[in-house]
Formats: C-alpha cells, sequence, structure tokens
C-alpha cells in the first residue's frame, strides 16, 4: 500500500508542474498555502501512521491483505481524479502559453498600454511564488522518499495489523484532504483563467482605443496639413504672379531709362564737344594791315587752327563779322566786303588745334 501511496504522490507531483502552471495562477500564494498545509498534514499522518504500525507490526499481514483490495480501489480512484486534473493542468499550461504569446505581441506594439506595469508585476509575483512552492514540493518528495523506505521495510514483517480500520480512515481523510485541495487548486486555476482573460480584454480595449486616437490625431494632421498646403501653394502662385507683374514693369522702366540715358548720353557729348570747344577758342586781335575790299587778305595766328577748319574761326572787323574762307595751320585767310584799314582792329575768334 505505501508503495502505491508513494506512486500516487510521485505521478502527481510529475504531472503537475508547477514551474509550468505558475505563470497561469494569480493567487498563486493561496495556493502554496494549501499545498504546504497538505504536505504538512500528510507528513504528520505518514509519522503517526509509522510509529503506530511499528509497535503493533506483528499481526499487520493477515489484516492487510483484506485491507489492501479496499486501498487499492481507492488508490485507482484517486489516480484516475489526477489523471483529469493532470489533463485541466495540461490544458491551462496550453491556453497559458497561447495567452503568453497574445500578452507578448500586444507588448511589442508602440504606444502605452495602461496594464503592461501590473502584467509584469503579477508574472513577478507568480515566479516568486513558483520558487517557493518547488522547494515545499522538492521536501515532499524527499519526506516520501524517506516514508516509501519505513514503509517497505515494515511490508516484510509477519504479524497482525489491529489498526486496519486506523490505516482506512487515515486514507479515507487523505482522500478528502487531496480533492479539497484539487478542488481549491482548480477554483483557483479557474479564477486566474477569469481574470487572465479579463486583462487581455483590458489590453485589446485599451489598444483599441489608443489606435482609434492615433488615427484620429493622424487623420486631423493630413487635413490640416492638406489646408496649409493648398493655402501656401495660393500665396506662391499670388507672389510669383506679383513678380512676374513687378519684372516686367521693371523691365520696362529699365527700358525707359535706358533710351533716356541714351538720349542724355548724346546731348552730354554734345555738350561736351561744346564745351571743350568753348574751353579752346582763342581770341586774337591784329592791326596794321590794309586790304581792299574783297580782297583775299592772309593773318597769321599764334597757334594752329583745328583740322584746319575755317568754319572754326570767326572773325570781326571792329566788331562787323566778316567771312575767312582759308585755315591752314597758322594761317587763315580773310575777305572783307569792305576795305580793311590799317588802324582797324581784326579780331580772330578761333579755336585751336
Amino acid at each position: 500500500m505505501a508503495k502505491i501511496r508513494s506512486k500516487q504522490l510521485a505521478d502527481f507531483v510529475t504531472s503537475y508542474t508547477l514551474g509550468t502552471a505558475a505563470t497561469d495562477i494569480l493567487n498563486a500564494a493561496a495556493v502554496s498555502t494549501e499545498i504546504s498545509t497538505a504536505v504538512g498534514g500528510i507528513t504528520t499522518s505518514a509519522n503517526g501512521s509509522i510509529d503506530s504500525l511499528e509497535t503493533q507490526i506483528s499481526g499487520a499481514i493477515s489484516a492487510y491483505t483484506s485491507a489492501d483490495t479496499s486501498i487499492v480501489s481507492r488508490v485507482t480512484s484517486v489516480e484516475s481524479i489526477n489523471l483529469v486534473q493532470s489533463t485541466a493542468i495540461s490544458t491551462a499550461v496550453v491556453n497559458d502559453a497561447a495567452h503568453d504569446a497574445s500578452i507578448d505581441s500586444l507588448e511589442t506594439l508602440t504606444g502605452t498600454l495602461a496594464t503592461k506595469t501590473s502584467v509584469d508585476t503579477r508574472v513577478s509575483t507568480v515566479e516568486s511564488v513558483n520558487v517557493i512552492q518547488s522547494t515545499a514540493i522538492s521536501t515532499a518528495v524527499a519526506n516520501d522518499a524517506a516514508h516509501d523506505a519505513s514503509i517497505d521495510s515494515l511490508e516484510t514483517l509477519t504479524g497482525t495489523l489491529a489498526t486496519k480500520t486506523s490505516v482506512d480512515t487515515r486514507v479515507s481523510t487523505e482522500e478528502s484532504t487531496r480533492l479539497a485541495a484539487d478542488n481549491s487548486i482548480a477554483a483557483n486555476l479557474s479564477t486566474e483563467l477569469v481574470a487572465r482573460s479579463s486583462a487581455d480584454a483590458s489590453i485589446v480595449t485599451a489598444y483599441t482605443s489608443a489606435d482609434g486616437s492615433l488615427t484620429t490625431r493622424v487623420s486631423t494632421e493630413e487635413s490640416t496639413r492638406t489646408a496649409a498646403d493648398s493655402s501656401l501653394t495660393s500665396r506662391v502662385s499670388a507672389a510669383e504672379s506679383t513678380q512676374v507683374a513687378d519684372n516686367t514693369s521693371l523691365n520696362t522702366r529699365v527700358g525707359v531709362v535706358e533710351s533716356v540715358n541714351v538720349v542724355q548720353g548724346s546731348a552730354i557729348t554734345s555738350l561736351e564737344l561744346a564745351i571743350m570747344e568753348d574751353f579752346e577758342m582763342i581770341a586774337e586781335d591784329k592791326t596794321g594791315i590794309v586790304a581792299a575790299p574783297l580782297a583775299p587778305t592772309v593773318y597769321t595766328l599764334a597757334n594752329s587752327i583745328q583740322d584746319n577748319n575755317e568754319n572754326l574761326v570767326q572773325v570781326y572787323v571792329n566788331g562787323v563779322k566778316v567771312k575767312c574762307t582759308v585755315a591752314s595751320g597758322t594761317s587763315a585767310t580773310v575777305v572783307a566786303d569792305y576795305a580793311i584799314d590799317a588802324t582797324d582792329v581784326v579780331t580772330f575768334w578761333y579755336q585751336k588745334a
């Protein structure tokens, strides 16, 4: 019987891998307390049973044979229950893996999820409790191995078990305790699954809300940008039109100014020539020369005449203008309609070379 109980406990510990299931249990602290209580009860009960068996071992064999059938039947029932629980836990582990993948996917998205810190804290708490539970289960396995060794030594002895009823009672009590613990674990696991589903829904809601807000803001920004671009395009087009008109007007005005400059340049050139001519004009008076009317008379001047041009020589006899017919070097030929006496003043106004 001890071997069967040991195998039952070992199978349960092997199938119920808390290292995997811990992430699914939000209230793992309560589960840890229940497991610790169950282990303590098993240890206390087993120690008392061993002490009682060691004092009454002489008649154990005959009574043990009839009790064994009942115990095997009940152990079989417990194993069946354990199989159902193991299947449920495996299913919960698979669901938890899917939940974890969903949460990991959500946590990689951009934005601020209000529940991220809460999920991290809960996972950290479960991981801490998992360490405590693993230690408690390791201790229970070690104690169970010691109990197996003690019970195996007792099973080799012959005698009559007078305490069969006591063993049955304690096994029944253990079954009840185990069933209550299993029900508590199932209830806590169900609570965690509900809480995880609620948390997932909350995360999805928060993400959906954030995504909707972002979409609205992006749409608003696009509308604002479109309006601003249209306004800027209109203003640039208006500025370009104004610039073209201004350029046309400026080109026209520049053309007018350039034309005026050409006219002014010509006038300035003429004025400069006139000024230069006036600046280079020389006046000389000649007397003592006698000339008959219409007789060409040559006068020698102090300076050469510009370009030998007679038109640049003006001659006056006593203030009356007469004609210069020839200019050559310093010589100027004068023809008067009247006679010129020696006392007459002949004035030359000419442009020197």
